[in-house]
């Protein structure tokens, strides 16, 4: 059955409102018809099988025939990430979401090249949040990734104490393979540190490794943001699940 994210907001005693993107998506793109089944999901791990009641321009109503929790587990890994150039943190948030990493946050560093005023940043988070939907759609995740706020890279560090395993990739004298540090790996509690185009400053490495973060290094060739990312994130979650 297709898949549709739904918002809580629109679920009534009668049953269930889509409205805007995800009506029109129902209505002129897969054209599914009254008395057909789809599932809906909402950002907090339920699935909703429904069937359509009525279609028309502005919405469409449908019966939930049935409600459960999701069966897939969400690993507390959490990704804060440099803003790369481009479009790149499009691809980040995509693969992230389909790895099954808990939260992404967008970071501030000081080698980070793009720089947001408080608009421009609102309308990037609400960008990334409707990709962590639509790719949420497409790998069968019930849980959204949570995209939170752009915090600023002291922000990050400061409020890291909650996780148990904390990971800097970097390139930096005295790291740690990134493999054998994860061949001890006792948590999915994980904070994972990727840096700039640059990398991140040597009192950047500094203040997380005063913090608990383990400087670790991901091989002998500079990767870029985005494959850094993914490549750490792999290499985490094979180790969880």
């Amino acid at each position: 059955m297709r898949r549709f994210f739904i918002d809580k907001s629109n679920i009534t005693k009668e049953g269930l409102v889509i409205t805007g993107k995800e009506a029109h998506h129902i209505r002129d793109v897969i054209r599914l018809k009254p008395d057909d089944s789809f599932i809906g999901f909402d950002k907090d791990g339920f699935q909703y099988i429904c069937r359509i009641k009525n279609i028309n321009k502005d919405k469409v109503k449908a019966v939930i025939e049935r409600k459960q929790k999701s069966s897939l587990k969400m690993q507390d890994v959490t990704l804060a990430c440099a803003i790369p150039k481009l479009s790149r943190m499009d691809y980040i948030v995509q693969k992230a979401t389909e790895l099954g990493v808990k939260n992404l946050i967008p970071m501030q560093t000081d080698r980070t090249e793009v720089k947001l005023n408080e608009q421009r940043a609102k309308s990037k988070i609400s960008h990334w949040k409707r990709i962590a939907i639509e790719s949420s759609k497409q790998c069968g995740r019930d849980q959204i990734l949570k995209v939170s706020e752009i915090k600023k890279f002291g922000e990050v560090i400061k409020n890291s104490n909650r996780y148990k395993t904390k990971l800097i990739p970097c390139i930096f004298d005295k790291t740690r393979p990134i493999k054998g540090v994860l061949s001890k790996l006792q948590s999915d509690a994980v904070l994972i540190l990727i840096g700039p185009e640059g990398d991140f400053t040597s009192s950047e490495i500094e203040l997380a490794i005063n913090a608990g973060f383990i400087p670790v290094s991901l091989g002998p060739l500079v990767l870029r943001v985005d494959t850094a990312a993914i490549f750490a994130l792999s290499l985490v979650m094979s180790e969880i699940f």
